[in-house]
């Protein structure tokens, strides 16, 4: 067995994926995972004497042949923002993936390293998906799809809110029920910072 093809066996028994895998002049590693949007097949492709590996991850559902310009619009938006990888849609069959290539010559490469490589587009697919599905069902443009990603991507980032924190400025009282954070007003009698 070849370095790529035992990396890749090292991986997947590391990882504890099942998988099928499918010899000949190349080994590719086929295994299938559920998400909110459908099932996804990835497969972990090695070509023998090569050290190119190819990760494609592939989701079940095609897009109807009536959307899959916006789609096509909608990954050529989101492309030009990717560093690693890409979007794909076959316009022939609607068949949506994402593909990921790594060039591991002169580089020892890790289990570690082949793990965010191939985590990568299931990710990727898990996040541009329910934009994708809003093109179709709700007829959502490119552009809108593209708002709906930014969107959930910053509410995801968003820190979240303190607590709220009530404040003694000295006075040694602090109404927390009336967020009364220690001024009082000096013509009150009976205000307790007055003496």
């Amino acid at each position: 067995m070849k370095g790529l093809e035992k990396l890749a066996d090292d991986f997947f028994e590391e990882a504890e994926i099942k998988f099928e895998c499918i010899e000949g002049t190349r080994y590719i590693y086929v295994s299938s995972f559920d998400s909110k949007t459908g099932s996804v097949k990835a497969f972990l492709d090695v070509k023998n004497d090569s050290e190119i590996i190819r990760i494609v991850a592939i989701h079940d559902q095609k897009i109807p042949e009536d959307f899959r310009d916006e789609v096509a619009r909608f990954f050529i938006k989101v492309n030009y923002n990717i560093i690693i990888g890409s979007l794909q849609i076959d316009l022939s069959d609607g068949e949506v993936r994402y593909v990921n290539t790594i060039d591991t010559e002169d580089i020892e490469y890790t289990v570690p390293a082949l793990k965010r490589a191939y985590f990568l587009p299931l990710i990727m697919l898990g996040r541009y998906m329910p934009a994708v599905m809003r093109i179709v069902y709700a007829n959502f443009t490119a552009d809108q799809a593209l708002e709906f990603v930014n969107a959930e991507i910053q509410a995801s980032q968003a820190p979240e809110e303190p607590e709220e924190e009530h404040f003694d400025t000295g006075s040694g009282y602090v109404d927390p029920d009336t967020d009364d954070e220690g001024r009082f007003d000096v013509n009150d009698e009976n205000d307790p910072g007055n003496f």
